[in-house]
């Protein structure tokens, strides 16, 4: 049986934290991306178009609300990139090259994006956090130092994969669990899995933080979810919680189990 309980305004409100952190000049860039073949010989050309526009979402050059529009005999996708340069060749994947031999495309740029946030434009962060939620489309990989998403493009694959598909696997379930949590079902299971630094979810989540501060250099946290009370010690080794430097980012970290977390009174 599901332990049940409420959300209010103020639950979405700390839910959604980083879609008012994010509020900012550089929003993200909204494209049209017009499709010309360069033969005859593509049997199924909107499933080639579909695997192309796959290959940019799981290298982190797109984000995954992209659309693909047929007029006529014209394909035309309409997608948001994390910043400008998202889309030049030099980012392209190997998987997105091999598409580029039968198809050619043009740009335009349509304007900015106001429903995501900006990304991250530090030098250099000083630490990062593994964090999303159900309202994020972004990238999860979050900038300490400043609040924002670090586009994938930019990060280094990791566990010998081609693309980002553990990051982004990880964010799909765990905002599908997210939802679930909001909206009061299976309190008990969805709980847990957000909360619990043992529960499958959590730990998928700190072996890629883990996997990150390998390629990233610098220690990567992973955001734990507390509903409810705020506890003083750290669920994981019982330290206490430190303060975190920046408290606009997140509230609190554990330096020693790399978790990070907000107070949910706040």
């Amino acid at each position: 049986m599901c332990e049940e309980h409420s959300i209010d305004k103020n639950e979405f409100l700390r839910r959604s934290k980083w879609e008012y952190i994010k509020g900012g000049k550089a929003l993200a860039d909204f494209y049209k991306m017009t499709f010309t073949f360069k033969n005859n010989f593509v049997e199924d050309k909107e499933e080639t178009l579909f695997d192309y526009l796959s290959t940019l979402y799981k290298n982190g050059q797109t984000y995954s609300d992209y659309q693909l529009v047929k007029k006529d005999h014209t394909y035309v996708a309409y997608l948001t990139v994390p910043d400008k340069n998202a889309l030049d060749p030099r980012f392209n994947s190997t998987f997105t090259n091999k598409y580029l031999h039968d198809i050619e495309t043009e740009l335009e740029h349509l304007g900015e994006n106001i429903v995501t946030g900006e990304s991250c434009c530090c030098n250099e962060p000083s630490w990062y956090m593994l964090y999303t939620d159900f309202t994020s489309n972004e990238s999860p990989i979050v900038c300490g130092d400043c609040g924002h998403g670090i586009p994938l493009y930019k990060v280094q694959h990791i566990m010998g994969e081609e693309g980002h598909f553990s990051i982004l696997s990880w964010q799909k379930v765990y905002k599908s669990i997210d939802n679930i949590w909001i909206y009061c079902l299976s309190d008990r299971f969805s709980k847990r899995q957000l909360s619990d630094p043992d529960s499958q979810l959590s730990r998928i989540g700190m072996d890629i933080c883990a996997e990150l501060e390998k390629v990233l250099k610098k220690p990567v946290y992973y955001f734990l979810y507390q509903p409810g009370k705020m506890t003083e010690n750290c669920p994981k080794c019982g330290g206490k919680w430190k303060c975190s430097d920046r408290t606009e980012t997140v509230d609190f970290i554990c330096n020693d189990c790399r978790l990070a977390t907000d107070d949910p009174t706040k």
